[in-house]
């Protein structure tokens, strides 16, 4: 009886003795951090709750290490400084994206992540990762020599407003500049881009890669080397008129997102890509006889209020021309195909107009695709 006594004693000894700060399996949050308990037990910083002005990430919660920056983490606007530890090997490309930041360090014992000046960048130096949005605000920033890449959306919400690329920089991410920049320069050693009145390009300027959205001129012409307008090259631009030429093949997703053109004249592309005038201010575009389709969400949320469909076109995509200021389409026994929302929508038994002008007229011939659409769909029509 004694003998049994006795380890009923020990392993209430022991179970006493078990840590009552053991980490729930999911989520665990400590000094206002929300950390996510990934599968291998390391954590991912979800959210940052506080509003101190300097933020220290600790390298362990609980011994787990810490090792992850989840997206969109940091919102208060009072936090300035962020110190990242060692541990930290992921970061998210929209970790800062809701931040206000002005300085990033990192601890030099990262094996995977460096600080200068306040700038995130890869371990080596030669990847600028992010550049934290009021660091530079309305003021210039030069890429250092030895940067060869530039990260996607590195700059992206940034203030500043003029850019040097160094002679080193060879590659250069999605969506990286901000809608406040007015000036973009290059080295003029830099063997893979170069600046033409103020837009950035290639070397052989075969595509167009930024035209600067605060750059103050109320109109451009794409150069006859041009082939391709790039994602994001226009992106906030506030040039009145773009007449793209006939040498240009390619209009690339988002190249126009949010542009502030008013009119935009296409004389030859055969490719336009979906989103790419998504949520534009363009109220006029001119289609090129070139072009075969009109892809989906192509002129998605832009401020057209009347097009043309060239009779080149045969099929017109999902949600292409789902323009809420769209009063009259013209559309040709030619097209055959028509996706759903196209135009917007006005069916039945949904009450109000859905992203779709009350008034909005659609011209066809009877018992066209377009004149099928129509009638299915209640939108008004015109037969011509």
């Amino acid at each position: 009886m004694k003998k049994m006594l006795s380890i009923l004693m020990v392993t209430v000894v022991a179970v006493s003795c078990a840590p009552i700060s053991a980490i729930p399996v999911g989520a665990v949050t400590k000094n206002k951090i929300e950390y996510k308990v990934e599968n291998d037990k390391t954590l991912t910083v979800v959210e940052y709750k506080g509003s101190e002005k300097t933020l220290t990430i600790p390298s362990a919660v609980n011994g787990r290490p810490v090792k992850k920056l989840g997206k969109k983490f940091l919102h208060s606007k009072n936090t300035k400084v962020i110190n990242l530890p060692s541990t930290i090997n992921n970061i998210s490309t929209l970790a800062f994206s809701s931040s206000s930041l002005s300085k990033i360090n990192v601890s030099k014992g990262n094996r995977k992540f460096s600080s200068k000046n306040g700038v995130l960048y890869n371990k080596n130096g030669t990847a600028l990762i992010k550049f934290p949005k009021n660091k530079c605000k309305n003021k210039a920033f030069s890429i250092p020599d030895g940067v060869k890449n530039i990260k996607q959306q590195a700059f992206s919400d940034s203030g500043i407003k003029s850019l040097t690329l160094s002679k080193s920089v060879k590659k250069i991410g999605d969506n990286v500049f901000p809608k406040s920049l007015k000036k973009i320069s290059v080295a003029k050693n830099n063997k893979n881009f170069s600046v033409k009145s103020g837009v950035l390009y290639d070397k052989k300027r075969t595509n167009i890669l930024l035209y600067p959205a605060k750059k103050e001129s109320k109109s451009f012409k794409t150069p006859k080397t041009v082939k391709s307008i790039c994602e994001y090259a226009f992106k906030c631009a506030k040039v009145r008129k773009v007449i793209i030429t006939k040498n240009v093949k390619n209009i690339r997703r988002y190249a126009f997102k949010s542009a502030e053109t008013q009119k935009i004249d296409i004389k030859g592309a055969n490719n336009i890509e979906p989103f790419a005038f998504y949520l534009s201010k363009t109220k006029s575009i001119k289609l090129p006889d070139s072009l075969k389709k009109i892809k989906e969400y192509a002129f998605y949320g832009s401020g057209l209020t009347s097009i043309n469909i060239p009779a080149s076109v045969t099929s017109i995509g999902r949600e292409s021309l789902h323009c809420p200021k769209l009063k009259t389409l013209t559309v040709l026994p030619s097209v055959k195909k028509i996706g759903e929302k196209a135009f917007g929508f006005c069916g039945a038994g949904l009450g109000d107009v859905y992203m779709l002008d009350k008034n909005f007229v659609l011209k066809c011939k009877k018992n066209s695709t377009a004149y099928e659409y129509g009638k299915k769909n209640g939108i008004n029509i015109l037969i011509f």
